[in-house]
C-alpha cells in the first residue's frame, strides 16, 4: 500500500541520515586510517535501533 511505502522510505532516511550524522561527526584530521576503515565498517554493519 502507499502507506507501507512511505514508512518503508521514511525508514530508510532515518537510518542513512543516522549514518551521515555519524560519519560527519568522525574527526577526520586526528584519526588514522586503519581507525577511521574500523569505524566506517561499524557504520556500515549497525542494525538499525528500535524507536
Amino acid at each position: 500500500t502507499d502507506a507501507e511505502k512511505h514508512l518503508a522510505f521514511a525508514e530508510a532516511y532515518r537510518m542513512l541520515n543516522n549514518r551521515i550524522s555519524i560519519f560527519v561527526s568522525l574527526p577526520m584530521t586526528t584519526i588514522d586510517k586503519l581507525a577511521l576503515q574500523k569505524r566506517l565498517d561499524e557504520i556500515g554493519r549497525d542494525l538499525p535501533k528500535a524507536g
